[in-house]
């Protein structure tokens, strides 16, 4: 049973911008403190054009699982929100290790699959071996 849909006009896919010149002269100006933009935060890219990336938590966040407030870059105290409020000891991996469980994963299937196959020619080689000794 085929029903008839009303013609419905078709959707604008892009809406055109409004020119507003008291705005687009001065757009900050227009924010109220709680809509301030967000500061963006750049670092500078080093040779190879990759930049470092500095560990996500400390040890005490980690293995809580809690959000690491971390210091603002050039504050020389590293101490997090979350271990200044407990007083404690705040410190931060050396090395990242990001990534490397999949890797570690990949390069021990390739292995035993490469095994496996070794294996399966081996035992495919038996079989023939023995039937055609018989």
């Amino acid at each position: 049973m085929h029903r008839d849909h009303p013609a419905w006009p078709p959707i604008p896919l892009t809406l055109a911008p409004q020119y507003n010149p008291a705005y687009d002269a001065h757009p900050h100006q227009h924010l109220h403190a709680h809509q301030q933009q967000p500061k963006l935060k750049f670092s500078h890219a080093k040779a190879g054009g990759r930049t470092k990336k500095q560990a996500l938590s400390c040890f005490f966040c980690r293995e809580r699982k809690i959000a690491c407030g971390r210091p603002e870059e050039g504050i020389t105290d590293p101490t997090c929100n979350q271990c200044a409020r407990r007083k404690i000891p705040c410190t931060y991996p050396t090395v990242s290790h990001r990534g490397q469980h999949s890797r570690i994963k990949s390069a021990a299937r390739k292995a035993h699959s490469v095994e496996f196959g070794r294996r399966e020619s081996a035992e495919f080689e038996q079989r023939e071996n023995v039937g055609a000794a018989s």
